[in-house]
């Protein structure tokens, strides 16, 4: 099986923990097929797909205002909150950059406050 290879079982599973609902902004899958929430990988699909690393997302928060591909704030953030859950998980420094495809994030900082 490929990396980053979401099986049907697997897509369920998300569907569920979503509740039809984009796991970003809270909006209610849309009956637009342009529109329709889709699963997002969290670390890309060079990291295998486990349910912690798929997010269910609106068109929006996938592709569009909030530009998900462009390593916007908001890929961080579900970058950032992966990390953590993998860290209270118990796991050690080397096993969580394991997780995380070889990386560690941190939170970007704004120097001019």
């Amino acid at each position: 099986m490929r990396t980053g290879y979401v099986s049907p079982e697997l897509a369920q599973q998300v569907l569920d923990r979503a509740d039809n609902q984009c796991e970003a902004c809270g909006a209610y899958k849309s009956t637009n097929y342009i529109k329709r929430h889709q699963i997002h990988h969290i670390l890309g699909r060079k990291v295998d797909a486990t349910l912690d690393n798929l997010i269910y997302l609106c068109y929006d928060c996938h592709y569009g205002k909030c530009e998900k591909h462009r390593n916007s704030g908001l890929a961080l953030e579900l970058k950032l909150k992966l990390q953590e859950l993998y860290f209270s998980q118990g796991n050690t420094e080397s096993e969580v950059r394991a997780l995380m495809g070889g990386k560690l994030y941190f939170k970007e900082f704004d120097f001019e406050k």
